[in-house]
């Protein structure tokens, strides 16, 4: 079994080496001749190359009490995604309480549907923006409150 072996393994490595020797180049260049050549060069994507960030405002966001100015609830996404693939940003806005559950409102406005991307955003940051606005003051009394602005994003994957 031992000397069997020992051939198929001889074999083998022959072999290997013989398929170096009979290798070919398509289209040599050689002294003194002008040749041009033309190579294909090909690229690959597939669903685990895609890339994206959504940046949300710092938490937290301070309203002064009392306010009836508005607030940057803006976000931005930048996204590089085979074709097929998407990204889908949603922002909604639960009410502000304290902890006797008054409430205050909280309304978001500006661009607060759902944003779908897809495709390649060329390294440019897409800005959404989204403004939020505290009101209810005069019927609750004055205190701590907190609420949240919920920012979801949905990958979808080709």
């Amino acid at each position: 079994m031992k000397k069997f072996l020992a051939v198929a393994l001889a074999v083998v490595m022959m072999f290997s080496i013989s398929v170096v020797s009979f290798a070919d180049y398509i289209n040599p260049i050689e002294k003194d001749t002008a040749q041009a050549s033309e190579v294909v060069v090909q690229t690959s994507a597939a669903a685990a190359d895609d890339t994206y960030t959504v940046t949300v405002p710092a938490s937290p966001i301070n309203v002064t009490w009392g306010s009836d100015q508005a607030f940057d609830a803006s976000y931005s996404v930048n996204h590089n995604l085979v074709d097929g693939s998407q990204l889908v940003v949603s922002v909604a806005a639960a009410n502000l309480k304290d902890a006797d559950s008054h409430e205050l409102t909280l309304t978001l406005s500006g661009t607060t549907t759902a944003q779908t991307y897809t495709g390649y955003d060329n390294g440019t940051a897409a800005k959404v923006s989204v403004s939020g606005m505290v009101s209810g003051w005069d019927s609750v009394p004055a205190g701590s409150y907190s609420g949240t602005i919920t920012y979801t994003a949905t990958y979808t994957p080709a």
